[in-house]
């Protein structure tokens, strides 16, 4: 780079990018600047799916979960995003009251103690 171009460069005080972005007007959104990932490893994330370690090395292998590979070892979960994508799969339940169904006897009905 030449001097004119380096002079050109924005300066970022204290490391605050969004911070100097918003004021420039070219940034709005400022929740990726504001609250940093919370990265998790296997057993934190199959411990938030309720699920085991297993289990979840097999959804990442089939790309069924959200991850972040970092190299062909290094796997983390963001775990803002691991719960949004859980609940994102949750099925409602039904609307009529769950009774059980129980075999009927061909005896009469007795008191049970």
């Amino acid at each position: 780079m030449n001097a004119k171009a380096l002079q050109e460069t924005p300066r970022i005080p204290n490391g605050n990018l969004g911070a100097t972005l918003a004021n420039e007007g070219k940034h709005t959104n400022l929740t990726e600047f504001a609250m940093p990932m919370s990265l998790i490893g296997y057993d934190a994330a199959a411990q938030i799916l309720g699920v085991r370690p297993g289990t979840l090395y097999a959804w990442v292998s089939q790309e069924r979960v959200p991850h972040i590979r970092f190299s062909a070892r290094c796997v983390k979960f963001d775990a803002v995003e691991l719960e949004a994508w859980a609940q994102g799969h949750r099925v409602p339940g039904s609307q009529e009251p769950l009774t059980m169904k129980t075999k009927r006897s061909t005896e009469p009905d007795r008191a049970r103690c």
